[in-house]
């Protein structure tokens, strides 16, 4: 068992950009490592990491925006007792 290689990829196929793709296109999208190793960058697709936290923030910016009109909401029953 151990990692296999592989050897010719077809980017073309991946991006689905059609026929009128060039290799200085391609290679605008994609960041290729000395050892041969292809990312995609974040602009083509964002990894699902980042998305993760992205979605925590989201919902902690929505969590305390609600928290805050909820508290003002307490403080004014206060006041009308």
């Amino acid at each position: 068992m151990g990692v296999n290689k592989v050897n010719n990829i077809d980017f073309k196929a991946l991006f689905g950009d059609g026929d009128d793709v060039t290799e200085e296109k391609l290679l605008k999208k994609v960041i290729v490592t000395p050892n041969k190793v292809a990312y995609i960058r974040k602009d083509v697709r964002l990894g699902i990491l980042p998305k993760v936290l992205q979605e925590f923030l989201n919902t902690r910016i929505m969590l305390k925006k609600s928290l805050k009109h909820v508290r003002v909401k307490r403080i004014l029953l206060i006041m009308r007792l």
